[in-house]
């Protein structure tokens, strides 16, 4: 049954106060990954994104020259950081950094809705009045470190996508406009990534649900086609993009059909069960916060036709379990459970955990910080230690390329002076950091830069390729050198051993050492001087 609520004056407009808000949020997400800046790579998929968008800036539409199966709005975002902010791996991470803040600021944003939404609009010139809303943003801000969360991993750019859709669809009173904005920012959120789907079914209940009784607010059939119409411009915009380039199949074939071969890798229950707990153990409040959301979606289930509150609570329990529920199973959803992907549901669970305390009880004095303290203790020691893992392959004292001071980037140093003036294909890179190309400023010998498209066995299938014939024919384009992993050792169960073993041939009679580092080893043809 739909629940109307009463129009009631929500938060006043973003104002000086929500601008120094913002900004908070901003330099704590530059503190917290400021160490970040010092690494050329954290994670294989970030400079796979990295090539994509510097390819496509060359000319070179996504997946033509480079392939990869992600969608393509993940390669617009690095594309257009690149174009503002230089073509180095810096713009990569500012482009988190501002991805990581406006998910914290949309977060913030989003609780005072609901608030509204529930009949408790918040003073709008108090800050402390606000302090549940910064501690939602400041918990995802610190939570979103772990897991792989200092890379510039997808989960982090759909984040933003969602928390401002959600925030339209809580603005539907307004009228017909902020329907459709919200469908466009699910939509764009969906080509970033595209198990955001999973996600849409929360917005589409506050649209049919939480309504109030302005007359502007559209009923709940012309909200869900003016949602859907919003959320169809993206994904048609791709579609049109590649047909008048007269490339629409490589698009199909590469970025959508490449996906459905996913749905053959197995459903491993116990890795389900261990990710999933490691996980939760890690966030205990917020999966706490999770289940208890079934008490006032009972409550409000069972409210007598008199308890306006209940109900309004009981609403907006069920979007806030619909949002943590539909990203728990885009996290599952892939079947490989790396641990980036639980990036997904922080900020439902971040933004869940901050209501049910509110609503247990009052953000205020010594209530108020021992409630904060609770929800950030544990956020605060994984980002400590995320911190301190992202630092520990950093060296200052070595050679690098510009602030990058990591093991890659040194290769990169090394290898740029010992290419210059080689005709030919310039290097390939086996099983290490495919960011080599970039730091290098040369080409990939393949389309299939990202190691595992050729190296592993499930990738390879992935994107529909003989991975052993691929390798001959990098082969036979005589690179003069050749990075291996030093410390990655071939499995029959995840790799393609006819690939390792044709490598190993091809580096005992054509190339040497040339050097060695202490994850990789650099081989040099044996004909060159």
């Amino acid at each position: 049954m739909t629940y109307a609520l009463r129009h009631r004056p929500g938060a006043r407009a973003p104002g000086t106060g929500d601008i120094t808000v913002a900004l908070g949020f901003f330099i704590l997400a530059l503190a917290t990954r400021y160490v970040s800046f010092h690494r050329s790579v954290i994670d294989w998929d970030e400079s796979l994104y990295f090539l994509m968008a510097e390819a496509w800036r060359a000319g070179h539409l996504p997946y033509t020259t480079i392939c990869d199966n992600k969608p393509i709005g993940i390669y617009v975002i690095f594309a257009t950081f690149q174009s503002l902010f230089g073509d180095s791996v810096g713009s990569m991470r500012l482009a988190a950094v501002t991805a990581v803040s406006a998910t914290a600021f949309g977060l913030y944003r989003l609780y005072l809705a609901i608030m509204a939404a529930g009949g408790e609009p918040p003073d709008g010139g108090n800050l402390r009045a606000r302090l549940p809303a910064v501690v939602a943003g400041v918990l995802y801000l610190l939570a979103s470190t772990r897991d792989g969360g200092m890379a510039a991993n997808t989960e982090l750019f759909i984040a933003p996508l969602i928390c401002g859709g959600l925030l339209f669809a809580l603005s539907s009173r307004k009228g017909p406009a902020p329907v459709f904005v919200s469908g466009l920012l699910f939509g764009l959120a969906f080509i970033v990534k595209y198990v955001a789907i999973f996600e849409f079914a929360a917005p589409l209940l506050a649209l049919t649900m939480l309504r109030t009784r302005a007359p502007a607010t559209p009923g709940p059939t012309r909200a869900i086609g003016l949602f859907a119409a919003g959320a169809a411009i993206p994904l048609a915009a791709c579609f049109a993009l590649y047909a008048c380039a007269g490339r629409a199949a490589i698009f199909v074939s590469a970025s959508l059909v490449a996906n459905t071969r996913r749905l053959d890798m197995p459903f491993s229950v116990d890795l389900a069960h261990r990710a999933f707990h490691d996980h939760a153990v890690a966030f205990l409040l917020p999966y706490c916060a999770f289940v208890l959301l079934l008490v006032p979606l009972i409550r409000g289930i069972a409210a007598a036709q008199d308890a306006e509150a209940r109900r309004r609570d009981g609403v907006i329990a069920a979007v806030l379990l619909l949002w943590v529920a539909g990203a728990l199973v885009g996290t599952a959803s892939a079947k490989s459970f790396y641990p980036h992907y639980f990036l997904q549901p922080l900020p439902a669970l971040c933004l869940t955990a901050v209501w049910i305390a509110g609503r247990a009880l009052p953000f205020r004095g010594v209530t108020g910080f021992a409630m904060t303290l609770a929800l950030l203790v544990q956020p605060v020691s994984g980002a400590h230690d995320a911190i301190a893992e992202t630092w520990d392959p950093i060296r200052l004292d070595q050679p690098g390329i510009g602030w990058l001071r990591d093991e890659p980037a040194r290769i990169a140093a090394d290898l740029r002076p010992a290419l210059a003036g080689l005709s030919g294909t310039p290097l390939y890179v086996v099983d290490y950091q495919p960011i080599l190309y970039s730091l290098t400023a040369v080409p990939a010998p393949t389309r299939f830069a990202f190691p595992s498209f050729i190296i592993g066995r499930f990738l390879s299938r992935v994107v529909a390729i003989d991975a052993p014939a691929e390798f001959a024919e990098i082969a036979a384009k005589r690179p003069h050198f050749i990075i291996r992993d030093r410390v990655r050792h071939p499995s029959a169960e995840r790799d393609n051993l006819e690939v390792y073993v044709a490598l190993a041939a091809l580096l005992d009679t054509q190339y040497r050492i040339w050097k060695t580092y202490p994850t990789a080893v650099v081989y040099r043809r044996r004909d060159d001087p």
